[in-house]
């Protein structure tokens, strides 16, 4: 008879729940799994709650971290509207892929 493993995952965001996805793809018939999120949410975690992060951050990671695209990040915000920019406290002029 096989022993039940107990596993507690601390965090309920998308790192918590890609642990949890890869636990059940293991097909590991003995396991008790819990996530304990202190949230009524699962999956908002880090960039993707107001929480962690601000209305500018889509990513948590910087322009020059992106795969090759047709414009940079640094092309395109030079064609936003100041109005939106500013929106989001981005000063074209001080913006750069990093």
């Amino acid at each position: 008879m096989e022993k039940t493993k107990h596993i507690a995952i601390l965090g309920g965001g998308p790192s918590g729940l890609f642990a949890y996805k890869q636990l059940i793809a293991s097909r590991e018939n003995a396991l008790e799994i819990d996530i304990f999120e202190r949230k009524n949410l699962l999956g908002a975690g880090m960039p993707y709650s107001i929480e962690g992060a601000g209305r500018e951050h889509i990513t948590n990671v910087s322009g020059n971290e992106i795969p090759p695209l047709v414009t940079s990040v640094s092309e395109w915000i030079a064609t936003v509207p100041n109005d939106i920019l500013s929106s989001y406290g981005i000063d074209p002029t001080h913006f750069n892929d990093y």
